[in-house]
């Protein structure tokens, strides 16, 4: 049992140990799916946020084009009317011609000098507007290939930034993958090495429990060879007893009238007539079949001293027998607790217990 016990205790520590280990890997695996999360949700942000920024730079883009469409179709009607052509006046190119036509018509040098000032400030307005709208026409022109710069660059950094995601996900999934794989081995390790514990615990316990129950019917086979014994000694010395007194009791039986004790001492003595018989009488009979305590007697008791021997014989196989019970209640207690350990272990294990017999008493 201490052997059991001693066992016992290593085994235990050992489940301690694994299920410390199981819970340890358990809050690893934890641990790595959770920065997994974070770091998924960390690149999701990211890329929402270059999605933004490009959806915005792109609105930028295209308010910046439609403004620069804009500023270049007033600039095209303001050339259109600088130079008289406007689409809106049928009749500009017959006016103008009869404007010319007048002015080469007149000889008035200092209305053509007007005129001709006129035409010129005016041109040298147009140029200088023209000068304007082309540098803002280069202005934006710049912007736009700033943001088409920017909108490439924002579309390199969403293609970089993805193949990094899909590779941070490959390398965390077979990360992943091979601690998973790892820890259903260690776990099919852990399960063998505990089935293999089970079956050593189970076996070990069952020949304790066939042991236990053999030496139980052994003994209680030499209790009852004991017991049958005892008996069948006592039958036949009772039997042996009685045949002796019923010779006895024939044997004293007189022939004629039974004398008294006094007589028969009477003729006991010297000088007297008829001699003793050969068998005892009746008085001297009855003293041996009387208690010691009442006196010492003339004759021998035998049967007195063969009882007394029977007597002390039946006291000590007494106590050979309650010794032989307490023994036995000891080895049955044992039994029955090892038997409770077993049914305790297999029922902890989600085994049967069907073929582990009641406890008997």
């Amino acid at each position: 049992m201490d052997h059991a016990d001693h066992h016992a205790s290593p085994n235990a520590t050992q489940s301690k140990d694994k299920i410390k280990v199981d819970e340890e890997n358990t809050r690893l695996l934890k641990e790595i799916h959770h920065n997994e999360k974070a770091l998924n949700d960390s690149i999701r942000d990211q890329l929402e946020k270059a999605r933004k920024t490009k959806t915005t730079m792109e609105a930028d883009l295209e308010s910046r084009a439609q403004k620069f469409r804009h500023t270049l179709g007033k600039l095209e009607n303001n050339q259109v009317e600088g130079s008289f052509i406007h689409p809106s006046c049928p009749f500009i190119f017959e006016r103008r011609d009869s404007e010319l036509t007048s002015l080469l018509a007149t000889e008035d040098p200092q209305k053509l000098k007007k005129t001709v000032q006129q035409l010129f400030e005016q041109q040298r307005q147009q140029q200088t507007q023209i000068k304007k709208l082309e540098f803002e026409v280069e202005m934006e022109q710049g912007h736009v290939n700033i943001l088409r710069h920017d909108n490439q660059t924002l579309k390199q950094l969403t293609v970089n930034m993805t193949a990094l995601a899909e590779q941070e996900e490959e390398y965390i999934s077979n990360k992943l993958l091979k601690r998973i794989t790892g820890l259903k081995k260690e776990k099919s390790e852990l399960l063998m090495q505990v089935e293999q514990e089970e079956e050593y615990m189970t076996n070990m316990l069952q020949k304790k429990l066939n042991r236990l129950q053999k030496e139980k019917i052994d003994m209680e086979n030499a209790l009852e060879q004991e017991q049958e014994f005892i008996v069948n000694k006592l039958r036949s010395c009772c039997c042996t007893h009685q045949k002796e007194l019923d010779a006895l009791k024939a044997q004293q039986q007189p022939k004629s009238n039974v004398s008294s004790p006094r007589t028969i001492l009477h003729d006991s003595t010297p000088g007297a007539s008829p001699a003793l018989p050969t068998h005892p009488s009746p008085a001297l009979s009855a003293k041996k079949w009387s208690a010691s305590g009442s006196g010492p007697s003339l004759y021998s008791d035998p049967a007195s001293s063969t009882i007394e021997m029977l007597l002390a014989e039946v006291a000590s196989l007494k106590n050979r027998t309650n010794e032989m019970e307490k023994e036995f209640l000891h080895k049955a207690q044992q039994c029955n607790k090892y038997k409770g350990e077993l049914v305790q272990f297999r029922k902890q294990n989600n085994m049967s217990t069907d073929d582990i017999p009641l406890d008997e008493g």
